[in-house]
């Protein structure tokens, strides 16, 4: 599956500024065998931190979600833990609450499997 077109043109930005740096910096070093290689050179280094780009966004997209997840998960335990604790609250509620809980963790699992899932084939979301 190809990227969407806000990722392209991201992935086309970096590549595009960090070409320009490169071969900004590599100007100003003396004339050499050395700087002709690396300003030929410029152009595929763009590319590759275009690439390493996407792929460090997704990486903290899933590693800020992965926090998320687990701030909700242990905002739900304590909300159980506070229910099972308050000898007001009614049976029905304790079973609701846990019930909630238990499918929160559920979806946490999913989550994960679906980008356990898109890792093996190859995409990303």
């Amino acid at each position: 599956m190809s990227a969407p077109k806000s990722d392209t043109l991201e992935i086309g930005a970096v590549g595009a500024g960090s070409g320009t740096a490169i071969a900004s910096l590599v100007s100003l070093l003396p004339e050499s065998s050395l700087r002709s290689a690396l300003l030929i050179l410029a152009p595929a280094m763009a590319v590759l931190i275009g690439l390493g780009w996407r792929f460090v966004v997704q990486l903290l997209k899933d590693v800020f979600a992965d926090i998320k997840i687990a701030r909700q998960l242990a905002a739900a335990k304590r909300a159980c833990d506070r229910l099972n604790a308050d000898p007001l609250s009614s049976d029905q509620i304790k079973t609701e609450a846990q019930n909630r809980y238990e499918a929160l963790q559920l979806l946490a699992i999913a989550g994960r499997g679906k980008r356990v899932r898109s890792v093996i084939d190859g995409e990303s979301d």
